[in-house]
């Protein structure tokens, strides 16, 4: 059976990634909700996660700045503002984990 998703293609980064563990999946829904996959058990506290929560967000905005053409900076506070409004009224409830 075809998958009917796509994956990140790791792009010649395999020797980066040697002796380590993924422990953060996200796939976002074509036209629906997001499924999020945390591998908790692998790391070693929740500052840890927050930590890589911000890494994720600057790299996040320099993918944009270089994908779509945006300033680096705008695109940093523009997903800094997402973050705090899913923060303050989020879209799906504190439940099972995935």
């Amino acid at each position: 059976m075809a998958k009917d998703y796509t994956e990140l293609a790791l792009g010649g980064i395999e020797h980066t990634i040697a002796n380590s563990d993924e422990i953060v999946r996200i796939f976002m829904g074509r036209g629906g909700p997001a499924t999020y996959m945390v591998d908790a058990a692998r790391i070693t506290e929740p500052f840890m996660l927050g930590m890589i929560c911000a890494d994720l967000t600057r790299h996040g905005a320099m993918a944009f700045a270089h994908a779509k053409g945006m300033d680096p900076q705008e695109a940093l506070e523009a997903i800094i503002a997402g973050l705090w409004a899913e923060l303050q009224n989020p879209t799906d409830p504190i439940g099972e984990p995935n």
